[in-house]
């Protein structure tokens, strides 16, 4: 379904019709002749879009036309050799520059074939499976044998969740309330350290063993181990640095930490060297604002106010 939107976005319109080759995404069941069965979010899609599917006949590749050669023609342009991109947002990039420079090249063929595309409808379809979750204990909703966290609380509540092809959205009503890149693997659990500090704050004990706090990166877990194994309850002194997260970037907590020191760092020096940084940037005055000049005020004028009254 993303592809189809993306395909049409770029093109600037939507074509009359598509062509399939019967894909189980499309099609869930094949009928006599050319009749189908359609799968629903293809139907979706199409009554979304208004195109006409045309199916072709199972073991007659003559009927795709030329397909096959024009994936060869790109991939011979454009993966030849491998090219060296680090993922897949990368490599899509790449792809989309190429094509950029053929429509360039062929400019007057592309406006002959705007020309037969439909206008594209005013708001984008939703390329998004949904179901109801329920939130377990652990703050973790389950999606296609993964797990991913939501806030505390919505523990024991039924939310809705988007899949989409690369992100996972958990909304509450019409409020997206976590969103995680969606893992295709399988047993994966995804936890986000804001959905869980309400918890901590709670149950504080809980950062010496919590998997959400295992996962930090490693400078975290030398100040756990530092503050836990300092005192008895050090891990309160902890759990104040997890905290500051409600009101500061993790970028801007990890670079204070580097800056002081993870052997000696606690959260009031955290405290102390990020609002010093915010009340530094607060105290530039605009320099229009410096040449402004405020009038002086005559309180005598608010006598007008009191004249007439009776006694």
């Amino acid at each position: 379904m993303e592809g189809h939107r993306l395909a049409f976005e770029w093109f600037g319109g939507v074509p009359c019709g598509v062509r399939y080759d019967n894909p189980k995404t499309a099609v869930t069941k094949i009928l006599a002749g050319p009749l189908r069965e359609e799968h629903q979010l293809l139907s979706s899609l199409r009554a979304h879009y208004l195109f006409d599917s045309d199916f072709c006949r199972p073991g007659e590749p003559h009927e795709k036309g030329s397909v096959e050669n024009g994936v060869g023609f790109v991939r011979r342009h454009t993966c030849v050799p491998i090219p060296d991109v680090p993922d897949l947002e990368t490599l899509n990039a790449h792809l989309l520059a190429w094509c950029e420079k053929q429509r360039n090249k062929h400019w007057t063929l592309w406006e002959q074939e705007c020309a037969a595309l439909r206008t594209l409808p005013l708001h984008p379809h939703r390329c998004a499976t949904t179901r109801p979750v329920v939130v377990n204990k652990l703050c973790l909703v389950s999606f296609d044998h993964n797990r991913y966290s939501v806030p505390s609380v919505y523990v024991g509540k039924t939310l809705l969740l988007r899949a989409y092809a690369e992100r996972i959205e958990i909304l509450n009503r019409d409020q997206v309330v976590a969103q995680h890149v969606r893992c295709h693997e399988r047993k994966c659990t995804f936890m986000e350290l804001e959905h869980y500090l309400p918890v901590l704050a709670y149950k504080p004990h809980a950062s010496t063993h919590a998997a959400v706090v295992r996962q930090l990166p490693e400078i975290y877990q030398r100040i756990r181990l530092r503050m836990v194994n300092s005192r008895p309850d050090g891990y309160k002194d902890f759990v104040a640095i997890l905290l500051l997260h409600q009101q500061f970037p993790v970028s801007d907590i990890v670079k204070a930490i580097e800056t002081i020191g993870a052997d000696v760092v606690t959260a009031e020096q955290i405290h102390a060297h990020l609002f010093k940084g915010v009340a530094s940037s607060a105290a530039q005055v605009p320099d229009e604002l410096q040449v402004y000049r405020l009038t002086k005020q005559n309180p005598a004028r608010y006598d007008t106010l009191v004249r007439g009254v009776v006694h």
